[in-house]
């Protein structure tokens, strides 16, 4: 099934697993737009970058259809609960703050300062709405491993505000603050990478007691491969019937 970590034979659980793989998405395209507008405003590549752009704001806002109101000819998406649609709504009214910000960088105006502010901004309401999604999750459908498809969400986020930070330096728009800001991101990336393997207490996370493997990647997905631990040799076996997909972008 589409779903992270999902259980295969749960297909409620499956709907749920996609449902916050997708939310949890949300936090790494509303940081890819952002980096996009910067390239913009350094002038590279205007023409493949407008459309990459345009297509990051048409996918975060096609999401968040597919999040309200659910999308089950499509891959199992439930239709939002009460709170999580509480939460969407917030998420919407913050969005529009940067969506202005990026319809001005199509149009040619870029408002560096802004889009600094608004993509920080907008980070917040989506945590709260990943949050409960994550807790429905963890409460409905028990055979997603729920934590850690949302801190794997954020790693894609991280490394997208980790290039946005970058390019916030390049342009030399609050540096010492950026740089203070990139190097928090980096090491947050880290310490959540180490602990999606070997656990980690304060971010919620157990240790695996699987190993996984990647066995297909591409740009919009990954495939992986859930196999028992060989202590010995430090690899492992699973069946190919065990993999499943995550999404990537």
């Amino acid at each position: 099934g589409p779903g992270a970590l999902a259980a295969e034979e749960d297909p409620p659980g499956s709907g749920a697993a996609l449902a916050l793989n997708l939310a949890a998405r949300q936090r790494m395209l509303t940081q890819k737009a952002t980096k996009e507008v910067l390239l913009l405003a350094l002038q590279v590549d205007r023409k493949g970058n407008a459309q990459r752009l345009a297509g990051t704001r048409d996918l975060f806002e096609a999401t968040h259809r597919r999040l309200r109101d659910g999308d089950t000819g499509m891959g199992g998406v439930p239709k939002a609960s009460a709170g999580v649609t509480t939460e969407l709504a917030k998420v919407w009214q913050a969005w529009q703050q940067l969506r202005v910000l990026i319809e001005q960088a199509l149009a040619g105006e870029v408002d560096v300062a802004g889009v600094r502010r608004e993509s920080a901004e907008v980070l917040q309401p989506i945590d709260a709405m990943v949050s409960v999604t994550e807790a429905e999750v963890r409460t409905g459908a028990p055979g997603v491993a729920a934590r850690a498809v949302n801190l794997a969400g954020r790693q894609r986020m991280l490394s997208q505000k980790m290039t946005k930070e970058l390019l916030l330096i390049a342009l030399r728009h609050e540096v010492e603050a950026t740089r203070k800001g990139l190097k928090g991101s980096a090491a947050l990336f880290a310490k959540t990478l180490k602990g999606l393997s070997a656990g980690d207490p304060d971010l919620g996370l157990e240790p695996l007691k699987y190993a996984i493997t990647i066995t297909k990647l591409s740009v919009e997905t990954m495939t992986i491969r859930v196999g028992k631990r060989n202590k010995d040799k430090g690899s492992f076996y699973g069946r190919k019937e065990d993999e499943q997909t995550v999404l990537l972008l």
